[in-house]
């Protein structure tokens, strides 16, 4: 079994801000870059982040950890 060469490619966000505790700033690219069935949610793009856990997914609630 062989194939042709793939080359991925991607660009990285990179988080050139100073980590400040309790504060996080989600961009409008970030949020869009987050899957989403029509528009960006940022509550959904919230438990993505390290440390952030859904309680359910019918639930808004959040559990954050650090």
């Amino acid at each position: 079994l062989s194939t042709e060469t793939i080359i991925v490619e991607g660009d990285r966000i990179g988080r050139e801000k100073e980590v400040q505790p309790a504060l996080i700033d989600l961009g409008i690219e970030e949020l869009e870059s987050v899957p989403a069935i029509g528009e960006p949610d940022p509550i959904r793009s919230l438990q993505l982040l390290p440390g952030v856990q859904a309680a359910s997914d019918i639930s808004s609630g959040l559990y954050i950890r650090g």
